[in-house]
């Protein structure tokens, strides 16, 4: 295999190939990239990092930034590499990635990732369990996503 340039948003790093060709394809639905993204973050404990806003969702502080790109390389191309993918489903960015600079999402990603994040939460714990469950046992979920799309007009962040 070749060297490829690690440029954020555009190298997956050690992401799963298998998840990479799916997503790849097309095929990796809306609700799940949201559930990578967030996993990733959770899973490495790096929720510290991140300042939960109202109106934005989570932001990553300076010092997370920082310290992801010094302790877990690997994970900041992975994180970015999922937003990224979040095009696919009309988000915006204000840069694209690029050898120059890092890509940055426009203010649409902040309203994707708060809509799946509020359509989640108000599930509850016993509604996630039955969706994973559904999911696992890969029985038709359709029941459990939203009857909107996250770039509706008139959708509010729901607390």
């Amino acid at each position: 295999m070749s060297e490829e340039k690690k440029i954020l948003g555009l190298y997956p790093g050690e992401l799963d190939i298998e998840l990479i060709e799916y997503i790849n394809k097309n095929e990796m639905e809306e609700w799940a990239i949201w559930v990578y993204i967030r996993n990733l973050v959770e899973d490495f404990a790096l929720s510290t990092f991140f300042i939960p806003t109202p109106d934005e969702g989570y932001v990553l502080t300076e010092e997370g930034k920082n310290f992801i790109r010094a302790e877990y390389q690997d994970l900041d191309y992975q994180i970015h590499y999922l937003i990224y993918q979040t095009r696919k489903f009309g988000v915006t960015f204000k840069h694209e990635p690029c050898e120059e600079n890092d890509f940055e999402p426009g203010d649409n990603y902040k309203k994707w990732f708060n809509f799946w994040e509020s359509h989640f939460d108000a599930m509850g714990k016993e509604g996630r369990r039955k969706f994973d469950e559904t999911v696992r046992e890969g029985k038709d979920y359709t029941e459990f996503l939203p009857k909107t799309r996250w770039n509706d007009e008139a959708l509010e962040r729901v607390d």
